[in-house]
């Protein structure tokens, strides 16, 4: 919830949802928050129907698992083999766990889209059985390449997620092409927004409410 663009856009997207036909969750960590004044601002101003899920710490670790959340960070295009990658997606699958029980969202989103840590979590419970999505607000190679080398992890992890969603069209056809030199492929699962469109940003859950029941006559 740093308070920039993205922020801004994350508060006018929550305030648009309707609560009658929406239950929407955001996941946030109190350590950061409380740490950061300029982002309990942001947080002061959530909608009141927003439910809000603290994420203390981290799930526990096994020593395996540990390995290989570590060897990804540090090589995130080494590793193709199925034993390896069951390993990442039992630490986070356990986390989802921590986080929201057994309760699996009919989607998960992470809005941000800088931090490798939110989307295997999001992608994670999409392994559960969410529709997951990871939003792209910036120029992401660009991101990459002049600011945020750590954005390798995030293209890797693209295709764990069932949509990338970039906030405007002329975003997507630019990511698109400019990812593709990076050898990221976008082409069966990027969306985009309307130009129109206001956005969030974060990591998000949330489930549409039941029709009401209508009452005996």
């Amino acid at each position: 919830m740093i308070p920039n663009g993205i922020a801004s856009a994350l508060l006018a997207l929550l305030e648009a949802l309707d609560p009658e036909l929406y239950s929407v969750n955001l996941i946030v960590e109190p350590s950061v928050l409380r740490s950061n004044e300029d982002r309990q601002e942001i947080f002061r101003r959530l909608p009141r129907h927003v439910h809000v899920i603290c994420k203390p710490g981290a799930a526990p670790w096994r020593i395996h698992e540990r390995a290989c959340v570590n060897d990804f960070a540090r090589h995130p295009e080494a590793y193709a083999s199925q034993s390896f990658w069951d390993c990442y997606w039992a630490y986070y699958e356990r986390e989802t766990r921590r986080i929201l029980g057994d309760f699996v969202p009919d989607a998960a989103i992470e809005y941000d889209g800088y931090a490798e840590t939110w989307v295997s979590l999001i992608a994670a419970w999409g392994r559960r059985g969410s529709r997951t999505s990871c939003y792209q607000h910036n120029q992401m190679d660009n991101e990459y390449r002049d600011k945020y080398p750590n954005l390798r992890r995030v293209f890797t992890l693209y295709g764990d997620v069932d949509a990338v969603v970039a906030v405007s069209p002329g975003l997507a056809r630019h990511n698109r092409t400019g990812l593709a030199g990076l050898g990221i492929d976008l082409s069966q699962r990027q969306l985009s927004r309307p130009a129109t469109s206001s956005t969030s940003s974060g990591c998000a859950s949330g489930r549409r409410r039941p029709p009401p029941t209508p009452s005996p006559s």
